[in-house]
């Protein structure tokens, strides 16, 4: 046997006592967790070679726990051929914002080898989605296994019972696939899905809003509540860094600094996640990874998916935050064990993004009064009056209102469109839907919309999701959504109906999601049920199936 020699502050480096019984470093051992391969500044790390049955990671580490396996094997002097261990019986991660047509063709031509290695041990698939449905949405779908229809989070913000804009998750009840899994006594770790209500009560762990884009919240949330205290103590807490809307100053002048803080947050993420992954069995190990989200709003640039070395070249910061995931992928599995299912997925596609929401306002004002003189037999009672828009409008008397706007992404229009006889934002599964004489004559205004520059007509893709969905929430689905042309920021459109409207478009973000959207599989189980999953909405059935048969 090899010989290893331990000083006794090597086997016991100082701890502090977790809530599950896991202690977590402090001091140096915890600096030299947050950035895995980095320099912490402390007394050089223990370099034992690797028990010949265990696989390194794709960094070279060693898992945790291998030591003790070693020791216990010598112990017993019982080691009679490969040990095989399991940190979790599923693991998933999820790829927020990235886009599912890139991980596809990289993961099929090598470029990125730990998903590459990942589809040629098990299978693949594109997802599908309603046409303009925002993250939002799909966050929701995956975690209560529902169609927007059925949950109503169709935007962070929706129409509620007292008629005012609130946050969706504040009245969601449904519970969650891993709410499921943890009342039949399966051990959930959840760290880090996107677009989670407050954390409940469950047999395991769940963390949110640590290191996500776009948080519900003002500080990150646990449960338990105190662990939230522990994860920022040990692995840190989100370093500032702005991803809104539009383009900044630094996006253009200081690329390397943004990549610099997104890979500061993929360490943490990997560090922590590796920490509880190791820190017990799991039944399900889900964790989230929203780097992709930033960096794609910040730097999507193509039409096309560029090969990997014109992606390194040319957007280069994308190649980094990708490559730097993909190396996470291959730690987590490697860390789960030979025999764990494994689910790796995005839900949307990117492309490059296109915004006529700065000429909205005055837009939709002049087709009110277009409808209103249009359908003027109506009772100017009966439409909904907006006061927003009404502030637009200069030498105008308002008198009906047929059209809304309803709190949606850059990219797409959403109108709430009044029936007859109501008034209201919000719309029960009892409510009628709208006039389609009127939808009809909404839409041909936007169809006739043309760019000032070269007065060619703008290609709208337009949708009437409150009719075309089914569920108790469906009728409170914006009546019509209207997606704006990729590519275009005009500062001016016409139309003969409407005339001219003009404002300067700001900088917005250089991509937007689309439908779409990418899953991996692997294991015995997650490979046969792979053909079911279409939508996001099927993965939490697909690990329940699993995990429950």
């Amino acid at each position: 046997p090899r010989q290893i020699h331990l000083s006794k502050r090597e086997i016991c480096p100082n701890k502090r006592s977790h809530p599950f019984g896991r202690s977590l470093p402090t001091g140096c051992a915890a600096r030299s967790m947050s950035a895995p391969g980095e320099d912490s500044g402390c007394e050089p790390p223990l370099r034992l070679q690797a028990p010949h049955f265990l696989s390194t990671a794709p960094d070279g580490k060693m898992p945790k726990g291998w030591l003790k396996l070693e020791l216990m094997a010598r112990f017993t002097r019982c080691l009679k051929g490969p040990i095989r261990f399991m940190s979790a019986r599923m693991i998933m991660l999820c790829l927020d914002g990235a886009d599912g047509t890139m991980l596809d063709q990289y993961s099929s031509d090598g470029s990125l080898p730990n998903l590459a290695a990942l589809r040629l041990k098990g299978a693949a698939r594109s997802l599908s989605a309603p046409p303009g449905s925002t993250d939002d949405a799909l966050w929701a779908s995956f975690q209560y296994m529902q169609h927007v229809g059925e949950h109503g989070r169709y935007y962070f913000q929706t129409p509620q019972k007292n008629n005012q804009l609130s946050m969706a998750h504040d009245k969601e009840e449904t519970p969650t696939f891993w709410d499921n899994l943890s009342t039949q006594g399966m051990q959930v770790a959840i760290l880090d899905v996107p677009k989670c209500r407050t954390p409940r009560p469950l047999n395991g762990i769940h963390i949110i809003d640590w290191l996500t884009h776009g948080e519900y919240f003002r500080s990150p949330r646990s449960f338990p509540s105190s662990l939230i205290d522990d994860v920022l103590h040990h692995f840190g807490s989100r370093h500032p860094h702005e991803c809104g809307y539009f383009e900044l100053e630094i996006d253009k002048k200081e690329p390397k600094r943004i990549v610099a803080c997104l890979m500061t947050e993929i360490s943490m993420k990997r560090s922590a996640g590796l920490h509880f992954l190791n820190s017990k069995r799991w039944d399900l190990f889900c964790i989230g990874f929203s780097q992709m989200h930033c960096i794609n709003h910040k730097f999507w640039d193509f039409d096309c998916i560029p090969s990997i070395d014109d992606l390194r070249i040319h957007y280069n910061p994308i190649f980094e935050i990708l490559h730097a995931i993909d190396e996470a992928i291959g730690a987590f599995i490697s860390s789960a064990g030979p025999t764990a299912e494994c689910i790796v997925f995005a839900p949307t596609d990117f492309e490059r993004n296109g915004s006529l929401e700065h000429l909205m306002p005055e837009v939709i004002s002049r087709i009110n009064i277009n409808l209103s003189r249009n359908f003027s037999t109506h009772d100017s009672q009966k439409w909904p009056f907006n006061h927003k828009l009404s502030r637009t409008i200069a030498g105008h008397e308002p008198k009906s209102w047929p059209c809304t706007i309803l709190p949606y992404n850059e990219n797409f229009l959403a109108l709430r469109v009044s029936a007859v006889g109501e008034s209201r934002l919000f719309r029960s599964s009892l409510s009628a839907p709208p006039e389609k004489d009127l939808l009809d004559a909404i839409e041909k205004e936007f169809l006739d919309l043309r760019d000032e520059v070269g007065g060619d007509n703008l290609i709208f893709s337009i949708t009437r999701p409150s009719q075309s969905h089914e569920g108790q929430h469906a009728r409170n689905l914006p009546d019509l959504l209207i997606q704006y042309p990729s590519g275009h920021f005009p500062n001016a459109v016409q139309s003969p109906s409407i005339g001219r409207v003009e404002r300067q478009s700001p900088l917005w973000r250089k991509g937007n999601h689309r439908d779409g959207g990418f899953i991996f599989a692997s294991g015995q189980s997650s490979n046969e049920l792979l053909p079911d999953v279409q939508r996001i909405s099927d993965i939490g059935k697909l690990a329940q199936r699993v995990l429950m048969d």
